[in-house]
């Protein structure tokens, strides 16, 4: 019974419910870093793939230009453009 009752008396402490106020606000503070990090990691690998985040007009500008530079036909890697 005296078990029992410690238990109560240390929950109804205000400064312990303050502590786990902190604690809890501390380990949500933690966990938004967290997702973050992982956003970021996300979006850094997505953007080294090819045009991914890139305009339509803006990407196909650019492929263009590689394409002239390798000395590649206008419409693509294949000859199918020229039928």
């Amino acid at each position: 019974m005296s078990q029992l009752n410690k238990n109560q008396e240390s929950a109804d402490n205000p400064n312990r419910r303050h502590s786990l106020y902190l604690v809890n606000i501390i380990f949500m503070c933690c966990l938004t870093i967290v997702s973050l990090v992982f956003a970021l990691v996300t979006v850094q690998i997505a953007r080294r793939t090819d045009g991914l985040f890139e305009d339509q007009i803006a990407y196909l500008i650019r492929t263009q230009a590689e394409r002239r530079k390798a000395d590649l036909p206008d419409g693509g890697d294949t000859e199918y453009g020229n039928i």
